[in-house]
C-alpha cells in the first residue's frame, strides 16, 4: 500500500511559524516603553504588526478552509465506506492474491480502491492529479484498513467465511451458501446434485424467491452459468436469480448479467444482497397495498 507522506524532520509547520511571529509582535507592542529609538522603533514595530496581520489573516482563512474541506471529505469517505462495506470486503478477498511463497499481490485491490474513491468519494475535476496527493494516499490506507477489519469481523460471525473456498468441494460450497441464508431467516432448499436445472440453492423469505447458482471456480465464471440460472429462475418460479463465485466473472458475463437482470456476487455479498432484494420487494408490496 502507499505510504503516508511525512514532513521533513526538524521543520516547524507554517502555522507554528506564524504564531511565533505574532507572539513576537504582541510582545513588542506591549513592551513599547522598553525599546529605545523613539519614532523609528515605533515605525518598525508598527510595520511588523501590519505585515503580520496582512500575512496571518489570509493564512488563517486558508487554513480554516482546508480544514473544513478535509473534514467534509473524511465524512463523505466514511459514509461511502459504510454504505459499500459488503462490496469492499468482497473485493478485498477477491482481488488480493497470494503466490506460492506467501507473498500478497494487492495491485488489483489498490486499483479497485482508486476506482471506489473516484466514483464514490472524489468530487473534483482532476482525479489523476489528486491521486498523487497526501489526502489520496491517506484515503487509500484508510479504505484498505476498513476493508481488512470488515473481512475479519465477517469471518468471525459468518460461517461461509470460516474456511477458504478453495478447501471446499463444490457441494460443500453450495451448503455453506445455503446455510448463511438459513441463519438469517431464509427457507433454503438444495436442489439435487444432478439435474438441478441450473440452480443449486432455492431460498425464500417473504415475497422473494431466489434461484442461486454456486460456482466454486478458481478462475472467473463465464456466461454459461448465467444462462443456466436464468432458465432455472423460470423453472422454479423464482422472483430473482444470482450466481455466486469466489473469483469473479468474465467481462462477457458481467455484460449479459445486466440484460438478464441477474446478480453476480461474491459469496460474502450473498446475504446482504438477498436482504436488500427482500427490503425492496416488501416496500413495493406495501405501497401497492396502500394504493
Amino acid at each position: 500500500m502507499a505510504r503516508r507522506p511525512s514532513r521533513k524532520s526538524g521543520a516547524l509547520p507554517w502555522q507554528a511559524q506564524l504564531f511565533m511571529l505574532g507572539l513576537a509582535g504582541w510582545y513588542g507592542l506591549n513592551h513599547f516603553d522598553a525599546f529605545e529609538g523613539g519614532a523609528f522603533t515605533a515605525f518598525v514595530i508598527g510595520a511588523m504588526t501590519i505585515v503580520f496581520l496582512a500575512v496571518s489573516i489570509p493564512a488563517v482563512a486558508i487554513f480554516l478552509f482546508h480544514r473544513s474541506r478535509a473534514r467534509a471529505f473524511q465524512k463523505r469517505l466514511d459514509m461511502q465506506m459504510e454504505e459499500h462495506r459488503v462490496t469492499l470486503a468482497a473485493l478485498y478477498m477477491r482481488t488480493r492474491n497470494q503466490d506460492d511463497f506467501g507473498n500478497i499481490d494487492d495491485t488489483l485491490w489498490r486499483r479497485k480502491i482508486n476506482e471506489f474513491l473516484q466514483k464514490q468519494v472524489y468530487q473534483g475535476t482532476d482525479f489523476r492529479e489528486w491521486a498523487k496527493s497526501r489526502e489520496a494516499a491517506e484515503a487509500l490506507v484508510h479504505v484498505d484498513a476498513f476493508a481488512a477489519a470488515e473481512v475479519q469481523a465477517v469471518r468471525a460471525h459468518d460461517p461461509i467465511l470460516t474456511r477458504e473456498p478453495a478447501t471446499l468441494s463444490p457441494t460443500q460450497y453450495e451448503i455453506v451458501c445455503g446455510r448463511a441464508l438459513k441463519q438469517n431467516g431464509w427457507k433454503v432448499r438444495l436442489t439435487p446434485a444432478s439435474g438441478d436445472s441450473g440452480a443449486d440453492v432455492i431460498a425464500q423469505k417473504g415475497p422473494v424467491r431466489l434461484a442461486i447458482q454456486c460456482k466454486r471456480y478458481s478462475g472467473k465464471v463465464g456466461n454459461k452459468a448465467l444462462q443456466e440460472v436464468h432458465a432455472a429462475k423460470t423453472l422454479y418460479r423464482c422472483t430473482h436469480a444470482c450466481v455466486v463465485a469466489p473469483s469473479g466473472f468474465t467481462k462477457q458475463a458481467l455484460y449479459e448479467a445486466n440484460g438478464l437482470n441477474i446478480d453476480l456476487l461474491h459469496h460474502a455479498e450473498l446475504v446482504a444482497r438477498a436482504e436488500s432484494l427482500l427490503s425492496h420487494a416488501t416496500k413495493n408490496r406495501n405501497l401497492s397495498a396502500s394504493g
